[in-house]
């Protein structure tokens, strides 16, 4: 099996859903932020602080990056830090507008990422 089909695997091995909306704001990033994105869908969960959460293990994320060995984290530096790559998962952004009521809302889909210890949270937008 070629190395990107079996990544491909982690994203299509289960089913989930996003609006147009959701498509349309991670449009800029790149297919690995995407597929990071898609797995967090997978992974998605509600804490104690009733924020939404998505946690993806280690394994998962080696799966993704493709890596067998070492550090995950300069994949994860690499899709966190704008001054790295350009576009990071913080630029997915909801952007609603209304110009016959002269109304603009821009969401942030992801607030914040945590990496630690090998698993990667990121905490979205409710």
């Amino acid at each position: 099996m070629k190395t990107e089909e079996r990544n491909e695997l982690i994203v299509r091995s289960k089913d989930y859903k996003k609006s147009n909306e959701l498509i349309n704001a991670m449009g800029i990033g790149t297919a690995l932020s995407q597929k990071l994105f898609a797995v967090g869908m997978l992974n998605m969960h509600i804490d104690e602080t009733n924020n939404v959460v998505a946690t993806i293990q280690g394994t998962q994320l080696r799966k993704l990056f493709n890596s067998t060995s070492g550090s995950l984290y300069q994949h994860i530096e690499e899709l966190c830090d704008q001054q790295i790559k350009g576009s990071t998962i913080f630029q997915w952004q909801l952007l609603f507008k209304d110009k016959e009521n002269g109304k603009i809302e821009a969401h942030q889909v992801v607030t914040d990422a945590i990496f630690e210890k090998g698993v990667l949270k990121k905490i979205l937008k409710d």
